[in-house]
């Protein structure tokens, strides 16, 4: 599974070197998975994005987790988003 596979991403040529980002905004999603800790509402409120779309991105990031590159993820970030609160 890709981040392109999530209604809400896309690529655009020339933004952020071509690197997943949501719609409408410059934010990469593995941006909002390293925060996840954060919160939904700590996420809309810090990237200026619609609490739906953090929502959704954060839900198909929960159903799709173990096919989904994580490797830009500390170890540290990893091991905290596993002990953090369901959405």
């Amino acid at each position: 599974m890709e981040w392109l596979n999530c209604p809400l991403i896309e690529i655009v040529p020339g933004k952020l070197s071509g690197a997943p980002v949501l719609r409408r905004s410059r934010v990469r999603p593995q941006d909002l998975i390293a925060n996840i800790a954060e919160g939904p509402d700590w996420l809309a409120d810090a990237f200026l994005l619609p609490l739906e779309d953090v929502k959704a991105v954060l839900a198909f990031y929960e159903r799709h987790a173990e096919t989904l590159p994580t490797d830009y993820i500390s170890p540290e970030r990893r091991e905290a988003m596993t002990s953090a609160h369901p959405l």
